[in-house]
């Protein structure tokens, strides 16, 4: 079953249009990649409507590098 999530916090250079998204797991972190490195976001349990929809919400929780 596939999720609406909504991104809350983290660094400002992630992008509004990047903040709403489908998952297939609440229980997955959402790793965005963002300059070199990545957002991680994991679900808080709460839930807000988005467009008329309830979104999951996913506090970001941290950022990692990437290895070169």
């Amino acid at each position: 079953m596939s999720h609406r999530v909504l991104l809350s916090g983290g660094p400002d250079y992630v992008a509004s249009g990047d903040r709403s998204r489908i998952v297939e797991e609440l229980t997955d972190e959402v790793k965005l990649s963002c300059y070199g490195g990545h957002e991680h976001f994991s679900f808080t349990g709460d839930y807000r409507v988005v467009d008329g929809e309830r979104a999951a919400v996913m506090r970001w929780c941290g950022r990692t590098t990437v290895a070169e």
